[in-house]
């Protein structure tokens, strides 16, 4: 990473893509954790555990679910700061009286 310029306020908007990315990957890691036990049939006799693996497969496709939303939406939040940082330099740096071209941090 380059050294930043003197500036009243800096931000690491590589590092924010990265960390997007980041989110999205364990985003579709969280997708690809459906359950994956699949046939029951030999627990038949053995209502209690059958009982019990549902419950273990319910409760993780909620987790799952959930993880799913917050990371999507945090990623998505990330993205969104780094854009609005990025319009907001463009646009004081139109302001400037040497017309200063825009500085990626």
């Amino acid at each position: 990473m380059r050294p930043l310029p003197d500036a009243d306020l800096s931000l690491d908007l590589d590092g924010l893509d990265r960390f997007a990315g980041a989110l999205e990957n364990l985003t579709g890691q969280w997708d690809g954790a459906n359950n994956q036990i699949g046939d029951t049939d030999w627990l038949a006799g053995d209502t209690d555990l059958l009982d019990a693996l549902n419950s273990f497969t319910r409760s993780w496709a909620n987790a799952a679910t959930l993880m799913n939303t917050y990371s999507a939406q945090l990623s998505g939040m990330t993205r969104a700061c780094a854009d609005q940082f990025r319009q907001a330099d463009g646009d004081l740096a139109k302001q400037t009286p040497h017309r200063r071209e825009s500085i990626a941090y």
